[in-house]
């Protein structure tokens, strides 16, 4: 009786410990799920908070950007309104600056047209002066060739009004030519001819000065004109170096004259022309126009 009594209390016992170890053990579940309930109310709670945050942010900002979408809008309408203005301006604009170049081509085209008319009027003037013109370009060459003439005429005149000497210059040049080589000469002259007679003096004065010995003559009867030198010889020969010498001196200072062929005796002069003589012989002026013969 006595085991059986003490087999049912142990076995009372151990069924204790087991359900009071379930009911700790449990009693800690309950406590840890209690406790992730408690952050999970939390954490919703701030879940709501924030979502209602959110919800406010967002409700202000879509207000802000309708309101700025409406401010962009009026903005764009205004800006539009302002650039179709200007375009309507510059269009009035063009519009009257085509009107005024319009205005202007048409005054230019009848300003070419009067100018055109003109230049016509113009052309026909021209043509009557240059008709004008050529027959008093023709007056005026015959004119110049008259006072060509005129001047040819003149110088003529002055020519055959001048008398024939020799300059300083042709006197020293002659007297450098001739003085080399000295020879007797006479220097005749055509009587009663004051110009001729000078002439010659200012020969004879140039031979003297290159120390030739002259013989001067002063009264030839001569028809003929010019300056003449002659070696007067029986052979009739004119080949002596003195009449060469005299011949190219004369050349050389400018003096127009001809190598002539006088007769021994010839009594044109006194005393008459000797043989083997050399002359040099002064003329009559000649001419203008037999001047170079």
């Amino acid at each position: 009786m006595m085991d059986s009594a003490t087999t049912s209390d142990g076995e009372n016992v151990s069924e204790i410990q087991s359900l009071t170890l379930r009911v700790q053990h449990l009693s800690q579940s309950a406590e840890w799920w209690n406790a992730a309930m408690i952050w999970g109310l939390a954490l919703a709670a701030l879940a709501a908070v924030f979502v209602l945050i959110a919800t406010r942010v967002v409700v202000t900002r879509a207000s802000q950007l309708s309101t700025a979408q409406d401010e962009l809008s009026e903005a764009k309408e205004r800006t539009l309104q302002a650039d179709l203005k200007e375009k309507d301006r510059q269009i009035a604009d063009a519009q009257r600056g085509s009107a005024e170049a319009n205005e202007r081509a048409t005054k230019a085209e009848q300003s070419l047209a009067s100018a055109e008319e003109h230049a016509k009027e113009a052309d026909a003037k021209a043509e009557g002066f240059r008709l004008e013109i050529a027959k008093a370009n023709e007056s005026a060459a015959k004119s110049q060739e008259r006072a060509a003439q005129l001047e040819s005429n003149l110088v003529k005149l002055r020519k055959e009004a001048e008398p024939r000497r020799l300059s300083g210059e042709q006197k020293e040049r002659l007297a450098r030519l001739l003085a080399g080589h000295p020879a007797p000469i006479g220097v005749v002259s055509k009587m009663v001819d004051t110009e001729a007679s000078d002439f010659a003096d200012d020969f004879d004065e140039v031979l003297k000065n290159a120390h030739w010995e002259t013989l001067r003559i002063k009264n030839r009867i001569s028809s003929r004109y010019g300056v003449s030198i002659s070696f007067v010889s029986a052979a009739a020969s004119n080949s002596v170096p003195e009449l060469r010498m005299l011949d190219e001196a004369l050349a050389a200072i400018g003096v127009p004259h001809q190598i002539a062929q006088f007769a021994v005796g010839d009594a044109s002069i006194s005393p008459a022309f000797q043989d083997r003589g050399l002359y040099l012989v002064v003329d009559e002026k000649p001419p203008v126009d037999r001047a170079d013969h």
